[in-house]
């Protein structure tokens, strides 16, 4: 199956009599007895990234910052703003979002006065606070640093005398719905409730 959202043979859904199963892993039941086992890596489409100010005097420029940064396409990764306006020194606050994984704007006073306007960015893994980044550069180092959305990995629905393997290897903006739109779509079904669905609908005499 392809998709334009989530990428070309973006999965794969094969049927079996039997397949084999880790014993370690967990598996949870989606019908009556049918266990669905998920073995998938993700990358999330939601990135969140800290805007931190030093004073009350530069809240309002950090607040079109953080607009500024929601509002943008980055291909894929949709961005929130967290503002952190706290009395911690700002290199403290530099490792919190490095330790989380995210993103830390930096605001200070000369920021706003300069021409053009600037920030301070610091990305996890790199080390320090590069300064006086133009608005235009901090959005493109986001974009550069922020990974496409992704799934990839198996679910294997086992039941009294088959198996069903679906493949992912997906990648874009659909990976936010896949979940739901591949349960929904190719998922198992009582047959019953389809047959009276579909009788319902006058596809079936």
């Amino acid at each position: 199956i392809s998709s334009d959202r989530s990428g070309d043979r973006f999965l794969e859904v094969v049927l079996t009599d039997s397949c084999h199963v880790d014993p370690s892993q967990e598996g949870h039941e989606i019908r009556p007895d049918v266990t669905q086992y998920r073995d998938v890596t993700i990358v999330p489409t939601t990135a969140f990234v800290v805007v931190a100010s030093a004073s009350d005097r530069e809240v309002a420029y950090a607040e079109r910052v953080g607009s500024l940064l929601e509002a943008e396409d980055y291909g894929g990764p949709t961005v929130f703003v967290s503002f952190d306006r706290g009395d911690d020194a700002l290199a403290d606050k530099i490792e919190a979002a490095n330790g989380a994984g995210r993103p830390l704007i930096a605001i200070e006073q000369q920021d706003e006065l300069n021409d053009p306007p600037t920030v301070g960015l610091a990305l996890p893994g790199e080390p320090g606070l590069r300064r006086a980044v133009e608005l235009d550069d901090l959005v493109s180092s986001l974009r550069d640093y922020l990974e496409k959305p992704s799934y990839r990995g198996t679910w294997m629905s086992v039941f009294e005398g088959g198996c069903i393997t679906y493949l992912f290897d997906a990648e874009g903006p659909g990976v936010s719905s896949l979940v739901r739109d591949v349960s929904d779509a190719i998922g198992l079904f009582p047959a019953g409730e389809v047959q009276r669905q579909l009788r319902d609908a006058g596809v079936l005499g």
